[in-house]
């Protein structure tokens, strides 16, 4: 089986594109894991869902990561 090693995507404040190799992927958020706080990541993409729920529409978060990285922030919702 083939492998080829990909540096980690370029992360900048406020952009919401990544360039892996020659592709690139489009994202309404892209934080960089070492500069984003959860807080951070909480007001951006979950608080509205949360006001929008209680306006009565429906909402659904999906936290993907490493264990203990915002997941315990959002299983308590």
């Amino acid at each position: 089986m083939a492998s080829e090693t990909i540096p980690p995507p370029h992360h900048h404040q406020d952009v919401d594109e990544v360039q892996i190799g020659s592709h690139a992927f489009t994202f309404d958020h892209v934080y960089s894991g070492t500069s984003s706080s959860s807080y951070r990541i909480f007001e951006d993409c979950i608080s509205p869902l949360v006001d929008a729920f209680f306006s009565g529409y429906n909402a659904t978060v999906l936290a993907y990561g490493h264990v203990h990285y915002l997941h315990s922030l959002l299983l308590h919702l």
